[in-house]
């Protein structure tokens, strides 16, 4: 199954020629409930019925996707069911989460069912429906049943590209659930050519002696008895010829398509993982499925996709630790662990579009690393950034973010005594100021990359700063047994700038200190400059004492360089020191 039928109807004919009507509520802050969307009175007429005693009886919290079935009937009228369901704040989140409650009540069935629900948000909620009603099997003798999705809402073109949306989503949920026994790296390629069929996209397939170059998929994919591996080249331009194709924006989409990982010789533990493994090549999957949707929705851009496609076996060709190989265009690599060959593949199809593709935007997607889902869990993707600022400022918004839940599951979780309920409210306080802090960072980065940003300049002293960061450190060099020595010599030392961002210097410099230095270390953070405190010192002298403990700082912190040219794009106030130093 990859496409589910979705259409806009706004009459009360096509709600009731459905088999079931789902009608959004919300609840209001006097806890009366209130039915959102379109044809709620025309739907009550209809059948005779209040909405809000029928819903009243059933004592709703109005949360997002919660949802009360009720058995309605009406003469000549196939519908049997009406669909209560909470719709929240009528975000998008909940409309989602609204949309996929609908769509799991007829899942695997031969139903109609009309969604009155969205008045806004109407693209999500579509999607929603369908990706909830979604659902694959191989079972044998398995009748083939799906339902059918209308949507209460005028904006046709709105659900027309829903529908679009969700059938390549479903697709790619088709792709990626195939067992590896069937799906091949040459099966994938004949999946793309069928896809392409009958539409504007062109697909080659690369195998054989075609990929004499590709080093990285062919070390991994020749260690399969299965048809040898593959780069499947999936492009599409569109239609209008508006523009010259060549003046469009060409975005290159590299996937990583690893039909099933064993790990190779560097074989994955525990064994009972690699159930999952035929999901890993999602990425190219999804690119595929991307390129299926830009068919019909016909952005005016270029787009090529490149679908690295190999298994990842164990045999006889299989690829050993410390083989080295030569990746497409030149550069040699030595292989540590087999179980990391997607970063393999990925190599050649980057080097492939760089050198071939003459990319503008070139993407790679990928179930690359099981450390992301350590570190961030299954809810959140990974992002990474060449940006060291926006590396850091995004690394810190994880902290306080993940402390407030933490403090947040106790309350929920578990009865506390009023002590300790007294000391987690303090937590919870002062990490949300942090997150507020933190925010305006990223605010202020984000200004400063197209015009100066505005910093709030003050006379601050150094000890206050020192004093905060000296329990900080103390809490988090415990992890590692590392001894601080936070000098005390900052009496009447005092700089001119943001106090904020200088916060953010010294909470970064401490944390990269923690980072490197070895478990039982010493780290020594000291100020030796001092300026007594004078009213009529001039800036440039209160900015040169701020050079000085900035040097004196990175000094001591364990070896690691410290970046100011990206420290200038953030401080203006040091800007102008180190501009005119």
């Amino acid at each position: 199954m990859s496409a589910l039928p979705i259409a806009a109807s706004l009459d009360i004919k096509a709600a009731s020629s459905a088999n079931s009507i789902a009608i959004g509520f919300v609840k209001n802050t006097d806890e009366s409930f209130e039915f959102v969307g379109p044809l709620v009175a025309d739907i009550e007429k209809f059948f005779g019925l209040n909405l809000v005693d029928e819903l009243t009886f059933f004592g709703p919290t109005a949360k997002a996707g919660e949802i009360f079935e009720i058995p309605v009937s009406a003469a000549d009228c196939p519908t049997d069911r009406i669909f209560l369901v909470g719709i929240g704040d009528q975000s998008g989140s909940a409309l989602r989460a609204a949309g996929a409650s609908v769509g799991r009540k007829v899942r695997g069935k031969n139903l109609t069912v009309y969604s009155a629900c969205a008045v806004k948000e109407v693209k999500a909620h579509a999607i929603s429906m369908a990706l909830g009603a979604w659902v694959w099997n191989l079972k044998t003798d398995k009748k083939k049943e799906e339902p059918k999705l209308l949507v209460g809402s005028k904006e046709k073109k709105v659900v027309e590209e829903a529908a679009a949306i969700a059938q390549a989503m479903c697709r790619a949920r088709d792709l990626i659930h195939t067992p590896a026994n069937i799906k091949t790296p040459a099966w994938m390629g004949k999946q793309a050519e069928l896809f392409a069929k009958g539409t504007g996209l062109k697909v080659k397939v690369f195998a054989g002696a075609e990929l004499k170059e590709f080093g990285g998929l062919r070390a991994v994919g020749g260690s399969s008895p299965k048809p040898g591996p593959r780069m499947i080249e999936v492009s599409y331009q569109p239609k209008s010829k508006k523009k010259s194709v060549d003046a469009l924006p060409h975005v290159v989409l590299v996937g990583k398509g690893i039909t099933f990982d064993t790990g190779g010789i560097s074989l994955k533990r525990p064994y009972d993982i690699m159930i999952a493994m035929k999901t890993d090549m999602a990425g190219s999957a999804a690119i595929l499925a991307t390129l299926t949707a830009l068919e019909e929705l016909q952005p005016n851009v270029r787009v090529t996709a490149l679908m690295m496609m190999a298994e990842n076996a164990i045999s006889g060709t299989a690829q050993r630790p410390s083989d080295v190989i030569k990746h497409y265009g030149g550069t040699t690599v030595e292989v540590i662990n087999t179980d990391a060959e997607g970063r393999l593949v990925l190599a050649d199809g980057l080097a492939y579009a760089d050198i071939n593709l003459d990319p503008d935007y070139l993407v790679d997607i990928a179930t690359l690393t099981g450390a992301a889902t350590l570190g961030l869990g299954r809810q959140y993707a990974a992002m990474y950034t060449r940006d060291k600022m926006m590396s850091v400022i995004s690394h810190d918004l994880r902290s306080p973010i993940i402390a407030l839940n933490s403090a947040m599951n106790v309350f929920t979780e578990q009865e506390i005594d009023p002590t300790l309920q007294k000391d987690i409210v303090g937590q919870l306080k002062v990490k949300s100021n942090r997150l507020l802090l933190l925010i305006d960072e990223l605010l202020n980065w984000t200004k400063s990359q197209s015009t100066a940003i505005n910093v709030n300049i003050e006379k601050i002293d150094v000890q206050d700063i020192v004093a905060y960061f000296k329990e900080q450190v103390e809490i988090v060099g415990e992890s590692k047994a590392i001894e601080f020595d936070l000098a005390n010599n900052t009496d009447n030392l005092f700089l001119l700038g943001d106090k904020n961002m200088l916060d953010t210097i010294f909470r970064n410099l401490i944390s990269n200190a923690i980072k490197f230095t070895p478990k039982g270390g010493h780290i020594s953070i000291s100020t030796k400059e001092k300026i007594i405190n004078n009213k009529d010192l001039t800036m440039r002298e209160d900015l040169m004492c701020f050079s000085r403990v900035l040097n004196l700082v990175a000094h001591y912190d364990a070896g690691i360089d410290f970046n100011i040219e990206k420290l200038r794009q953030v401080l203006s106030a040091v800007n102008v020191l180190l501009n005119g130093q």
